[in-house]
């Protein structure tokens, strides 16, 4: 959730900087930011696309937030619950709708049928978003539980959330660098080597995203367990921080992979470039068998 967070503020941040000599960092000032997309000639729909996205993370963060403290939701029943896990998750879900709906104007004459796909994915899955927080709303009955339906229509928009991630990437390999959410941007020069990021490194980036979030539940789920099991504070910081460190590992290599995308020919480059991948499979076993374990132990305590 917070990485989502930050990465709906960097659409913000990318569109309101656009040829501007100074850093302004305020995403809400929107009267300043729709004059400079006037004075630049940038459409309005990539801003208003990463307002309405980044409006509803920050709504989304309440609901998260919230959800931490026992208090808040051991009784789904009160005012307290409604207005900070109910009240945000609906009102963020509409907000997400309408930055996709944004991304479809955006993109409703363009001519890229990836940008078009990776759009269609963000409209479904932003539609399921914003009805699951609604029906979460309406109290379970014997005949339907809103609670299983809720969580299946955010099951199956995450889905499409993951597949528009990995259709961007293939926008950014071809040089698409407005991604979903600016044709404008994908109007740019085109690289001068394109089809760069392969389809292989699509897949491998997008295996190590799955590992990354492999990671997280390991060392949450680590932090929790092992602050009863462990023997002394040695032991128990050295649990929690192999995931931790992981975690940090495999978004590094992502940003290598991204950087270079081609094997090194020169030495020791080429062999570093090995090793670090060789070092990443043999962690990420040892990663997979945390998580089993975890599995295991979950499954245990029901």
């Amino acid at each position: 959730g917070t990485m989502y967070y930050v990465s709906m503020y960097l659409i913000c941040f990318e569109v309101i900087n656009l040829k501007r000599s100074d850093t302004c960092w305020n995403p809400f000032n929107v009267r300043r930011s729709l004059q400079h997309c006037n004075d630049i000639g940038l459409h309005y729909w990539p801003y208003l696309t990463g307002l309405f996205y980044f409006s509803g993370a920050n709504l989304f963060q309440v609901e998260l937030t919230a959800s931490l403290f026992p208090s808040v939701v051991a009784d789904t029943d009160t005012l307290m619950y409604r207005w900070l896990v109910q009240v945000p998750t609906a009102v963020g879900g509409v907000l997400f709708f309408l930055a996709s709906l944004c991304e479809l104007m955006e993109w409703l004459t363009g001519r890229s049928r990836i940008a078009k796909i990776a759009v269609i994915n963000d409209v479904v899955g932003c539609a399921l978003f914003a009805l699951a927080g609604v029906v979460y709303m309406v109290p379970p009955t014997p005949t339907i539980d809103t609670n299983w339906v809720g969580g299946m229509m955010y099951a199956v928009g995450s889905v499409n959330f993951v597949l528009s991630g990995v259709v961007s990437l293939m926008l950014w390999r071809d040089g698409n660098f407005g991604l979903a959410y600016s044709a404008q941007l994908g109007k740019l020069a085109k690289h001068e080597s394109l089809g760069r990021f392969s389809v292989f490194s699509i897949v491998v980036v997008t295996g190590l995203c799955i590992l990354g979030t492999i990671a997280a539940v390991v060392l949450f789920s680590e932090a929790r367990v092992s602050w009863w099991s462990a023997k002394d504070n040695t032991d128990y910081a050295t649990r929690v921080f192999y995931p931790f460190l992981l975690f940090a590992f495999i978004h590094m290599v992502i940003a290598l992979r991204a950087a270079v995308v081609n094997l090194p020919v020169e030495q020791p480059w080429r062999a570093l470039h090995q090793a670090c991948h060789l070092l990443l499979a043999m962690a990420s076993g040892v990663l997979l068998a945390q998580f089993v374990d975890c599995v295991q132990q979950a499954r245990n305590a029901l």
